[in-house]
């Protein structure tokens, strides 16, 4: 099909030998690929070429056994997040020990002029963040159930 497009440029053109030609010129490189040999993996395990065995071996050498690591502790689960005066978060792990997070909330008087409409009160960032941490210890503790039981039941 004729586009009527004409090329601007060299065109480049396949000749008789089977390489690229740009106006005439012959550049040496081939246009149309020949066949060549997929590589495969005989049976002394080695890559092979065709009938050629390269004596390069498609597997390596087993390493050295590691030793067995030692064996882990459950973590403790998130009992309760507060913030406390300052405006640092206070988590109380299971096992009764106490985390101090850091400054989560902003003492910035950053309210709107009051609104006389009745609407909901905004949820603060400090409310949040102890909702995400209550849920993510929740599903921690989901998660180490899950485990345990699935252990208990396989002895």
């Amino acid at each position: 099909m004729d586009t009527e497009v004409k090329a601007v440029g060299n065109t480049p053109e396949i000749g008789e030998n089977g390489n690229w030609f740009i106006d005439g010129e012959d550049t040496g490189y081939l246009a149309v690929a020949r066949d060549g040999v997929t590589p495969t993996v005989g049976e002394n395990g080695n890559w092979w070429l065709g009938d050629l065995d390269t004596g390069v071996p498609a597997k390596g050498q087993d390493g050295e056994k590691g030793e067995d690591g030692k064996d882990g502790t459950v973590a403790a689960g998130i009992d309760g997040a507060q913030i406390n005066e300052e405006g640092d978060l206070i988590l109380t792990l299971a096992d009764g020990t106490t985390i101090n997070a850091g400054r989560v909330r902003d003492d910035q008087d950053n309210s709107e002029p009051e609104n006389t409409e009745s609407t909901p009160p905004a949820i603060g960032a400090s409310t949040v963040v102890a909702i995400c941490l209550a849920g993510a210890s929740l599903l921690g503790i989901g998660i180490t159930l899950t485990i345990l039981l699935i252990r208990k039941r396989g002895r």
